[in-house]
């Protein structure tokens, strides 16, 4: 069995974007996944209340205090006490459109490093806070600057469950460096951490584009992302419908 899951801070309106991304998911739903929603404690009741989904699902229900705290939930899938009966697991951001089989993804999956994928409709590298804040050391600046090596996304990843000691390593890397936190919170650490252990795979690339906000249709993207800042709920759901309305409801 694999497993799917997701995470909600204090922001309750961000249910309305996941309902829309399950809505898309369920299509290609053909028992061999699981869903998981990792919640903050403070909306745990306003949650099951507003959920919409037929798909098999558990919750975490995760103690936080703040907007940095929350965003370390999608690392804290290592505290799942069911973690060990599945096989393959994805992390997917709320702000995503399901635009195929997610098993395109799971196919991928190996037991040697954490798929993830650039973004690719800018000309930014890793070495751009918003990827690795004041966390590199000046060799590490050199190599991904002779690389041409773009940020990971942190809004999407899948890996085998024998990778689960990395995420908490991840996990324990901010946590360790919390101070150092910035407007893009937990997503400089997963990368620094990945390009640092060698840790990363690019095969999503072909799957997924985090340019949801600037097309206007499917190419040939599994996953569609409407990445941004943390917030902005009216807009990401104003975009994310009307590309839903035009390419994938029928």
């Amino acid at each position: 069995m694999n497993l799917i899951y997701y995470t909600i801070g204090n922001n309750i309106n961000y249910i309305n974007i996941l309902n829309l991304n399950i809505l898309t998911l369920e299509k290609y739903y053909n028992y061999n996944f699981e869903l998981l929603f990792i919640i903050d404690e403070r909306i745990a009741n306003e949650f099951e209340t507003n959920l919409i989904t037929k798909l098999p699902y558990k919750v975490l229900i995760s103690t936080t205090n703040s907007m940095r705290d929350s965003s370390l939930n999608k690392l804290k899938i290592f505290k799942f006490d069911e973690i060990k009966n599945y096989n393959k697991i994805i992390y997917c951001d709320c702000d995503i459109l399901w635009c195929g089989d997610p098993n395109n993804i799971f196919s991928l999956v190996n037991s040697n490093k954490i798929l993830v994928s650039n973004e690719n409709h800018h000309d930014l590298i890793m070495t751009h806070e918003y990827w690795s804040g004041n966390l590199l050391h000046e060799s590490e600046i050199l190599e991904i600057k002779k690389m041409g090596l773009k940020g990971f996304n942190g809004g999407f990843f899948a890996f085998s469950f024998e990778l689960i000691s990395v995420i908490k390593n991840i996990f324990e890397f901010c946590v360790e460096n919390i101070d150092s936190m910035n407007e893009c919170l937990e997503q400089p650490f997963i990368n620094v951490y990945l390009f640092r252990n060698n840790l990363f795979d690019l095969s999503l690339n072909k799957l997924i584009t985090h340019n949801g906000y600037n097309i206007d249709k499917i190419n040939e993207e599994t996953i569609v992302h409407f990445a941004g800042g943390p917030g902005n709920y009216s807009y990401k759901m104003n975009k994310m419908v009307d590309f839903y309305e035009k390419n994938i409801k029928k």
